[in-house]
């Protein structure tokens, strides 16, 4: 700790000294909040810096919202957004002070710029847009039904070759930005009415519906984001990213339920997501539980969600139409895997339009 904290310091007096006049980078903006928050500057010494200085990135709300978890001061914020402001004027014709905009003003155009493919020198800009789409992914859903396909399949180990165990069909209606389900059928036969997903037995997930992208994307999470690379197909080009997160920032849950009891766990996660370059919309995820405790039944959970875009009374949006379920019951020496397919998306109201498939 004693040697960060030099490092730091030592840093602040470069700045202050006016050895580097370039603007600030995010990196340093960040450093310079800690070395305040330890006590070896002062917020106004860092305000100072930034009038001094200026920024060379533009701030948006994500960054914002890190400073502010960071327990930045009010007075550097605003002195940050203030920055901001002037940096992305147009021209210096108005010499009156620069408006503090609130962040949920920040416009969609500075949220998320086209930054189509990322490299080296754009990866933290490319991130900050996926997030910003990521986190608002919900709020542009509209209220829909859907029909939900699910297969279920079956694998005793070490034999390989799965066997189809039975299947079942869902509506699941979305709306307040939550999934609703209504069991239709149960291995081809009409479900009772007061049958349940849990009534169930057997595998089953929820939360493909957003909630997974919006807590991965979250910064609270601080998920570990990397560039893989670029992958090509006939319809769009997709960046591929992998990603980790810890266990104490994870809410992957993991129920094993038996004849006698219930057991739960979370672990963290990793795995990959494919963005579309256009859109900037996440259109495949997969990810894989690790360090699950050795005395827990499951011994692997893994699983994947495809989207593509969908039309509901005559506007598209992107929603799941595929996902898959892997679970590994090491006690048992079972595989089991459920197939899912989402079909049939109409607008829920009064004006219900059903779709062909």
């Amino acid at each position: 700790m004693l040697t960060i904290i030099l490092i730091l310091a030592s840093s602040f007096a470069a700045y202050s000294n006016g050895i580097n006049k370039e603007p600030l980078t995010q990196d340093e903006l960040v450093a310079l909040i800690t070395t305040s928050k330890m006590g070896a500057v002062s917020p106004d010494q860092v305000v100072k810096i930034i009038n001094q200085r200026g920024l060379g990135f533009r701030v948006k709300e994500l960054f914002l919202l890190e400073l502010r978890e960071r327990k930045a001061s009010d007075f550097i914020i605003a002195a940050v957004q203030a920055k901001s402001l002037h940096r992305d004027k147009p021209s210096p014709d108005n010499q009156g002070p620069p408006k503090i905009e609130p962040p949920g003003l920040i416009s969609e155009e500075r949220r998320l710029p086209r930054i189509k493919l990322p490299n080296n020198m754009n990866w933290v800009d490319f991130l900050s847009s996926v997030r910003s789409k990521a986190m608002e992914y919900t709020d542009n859903l509209p209220n829909f039904i859907c029909t939900q396909i699910t297969q279920r399949f079956l694998r005793r180990l070490p034999k390989k070759g799965w066997i189809r165990a039975d299947n079942f069909v869902a509506e699941l209606t979305y709306y307040d930005q939550t999934e609703h389900y209504k069991l239709l059928s149960v291995a081809n036969r009409a479900a009772k009415t007061d049958a349940t997903l849990e009534s169930l037995g057997g595998t089953f997930s929820t939360g493909e519906f957003g909630s997974t992208l919006n807590y991965l994307f979250n910064p609270e999470t601080k998920a570990v984001f990397r560039l893989e690379g670029v992958e090509k197909n006939q319809k769009s080009t997709a960046v591929r990213i992998g990603f980790k997160v810890p266990l104490d920032r994870s809410k992957r849950q993991i129920i094993f339920k038996s004849k006698d009891s219930e057991q739960s766990v979370v672990t963290g996660y990793r795995g990959r997501c494919w963005i579309d370059s256009d859109s900037l919309q996440v259109i495949r995820i997969k990810e894989k539980a690790f360090k699950i405790p050795s005395d827990f039944p499951i011994t692997r959970s893994e699983g994947g969600t495809v989207y593509d875009e969908v039309e509901i009374a005559g506007l598209k949006y992107w929603l799941p139409v595929r996902a898959e379920v892997l679970l590994e019951n090491g006690t048992a020496k079972l595989h089991t895997k459920n197939v899912i397919e989402f079909k049939r998306y109409r607008k829920f109201g009064s004006d219900v339009k059903f779709l062909s498939d």
